[in-house]
């Protein structure tokens, strides 16, 4: 179930990347046309025409790449689906960024429902029940007896006869068996704690993941991609008005995509996050 929540949001994030990867080459068209008009009427030089050229194409080779890694993110979604076949779809939805994220106490303490951990209470109930068998098994049945006897071979006198039968394995008390059960009751205990130390591990590491992604796409939301938004359409502005060549327009440019591709990188890996606390948090009867 992880594998296939993580490959439906990296699809789903690589559709975006496509799309934002769509609208830097057509900004960048633009430029060089632009461009390419201010140099025929000597309002620009030759080798800012070179430099939005090259921007075109560096656009369009990202976009390929982009295209490519969703392609790739596409296969591996309907592999986990059953589709051998290329398949061509799209999904929707989106990622979501909780308000109130639970803390970590709260999710640990749902380990212990868990199918990975539920087996093993299940076990340890078998080998108790097995360890109280044994020492049950440890207390001699005991057995008297008492009545009257007739002796015939002598002159036909009754008398009365009593005793107690004891089994021979009195001294023994079961004791390897005992010790043999105990063990086993103890090897089921450290397995459990084994796999339970290893889960909260991989649980605490899914939950850093998941705080620093949201962290991350919070301050790029608030705060960075507000101001690179600001500089680019104030260079945008400025350049028009000649106060920016054209090298500070794409660099402006650049700046702003990249914290928008930043803050695609911290949903994917908010959302991956996300999926590893789900399925490792997942109780054992769903």
């Amino acid at each position: 179930e992880t594998s296939m929540r993580s490959a439906f949001v990296n699809v789903l994030l690589a559709q975006e990347m496509i799309e934002l990867r769509r609208e830097q080459l057509i900004l960048a068209e633009r430029s060089a046309k632009e461009t390419a008009r201010l140099v025929k009427a000597a309002r620009s030089s030759q080798v800012e025409q070179t430099r939005a050229q090259l921007d075109v194409k560096q656009q369009r080779f990202a976009l390929q790449q982009a295209e490519r890694e969703l392609t790739t993110a596409k296969s591996i979604l309907a592999s986990l689906w059953g589709e051998l076949e290329d398949v061509q779809f799209n999904v929707a939805g989106k990622v979501v960024l909780l308000q109130d994220t639970p803390n970590f106490a709260t999710l640990a303490s749902k380990l212990t429902e868990t199918a990975a951990l539920a087996r093993y209470y299940a076990e340890k109930r078998t080998r108790e029940a097995a360890l109280d068998l044994e020492h049950a098994r440890a207390t001699p049945d005991i057995q008297a007896f008492a009545g009257s006897r007739y002796f015939n071979q002598e002159d036909g006198n009754i008398g009365f006869v009593a005793g107690i039968q004891v089994p021979w394995p009195l001294f023994d008390r079961n004791q390897g068996n005992i010790r043999t059960a105990g063990a086993q009751l103890r090897a089921v205990e450290h397995k459990r704690e084994a796999v339970r130390r290893e889960l909260l591990i991989n649980l605490n590491q899914a939950y850093q993941q998941l705080l620093g992604a949201q962290a991350d796409a919070a301050i790029i939301q608030s705060e960075l991609l507000p101001a690179s938004e600001a500089t680019w359409r104030d260079t945008e502005k400025g350049y028009k008005q000649g106060q920016f060549t054209q090298l500070a327009v794409l660099e402006s440019r650049r700046a702003l995509f990249e914290v928008r591709e930043a803050y695609l990188d911290a949903l994917r890996r908010y959302g991956t996050a996300q999926a590893q606390i789900k399925a490792l948090t997942q109780p054992a009867n769903l």
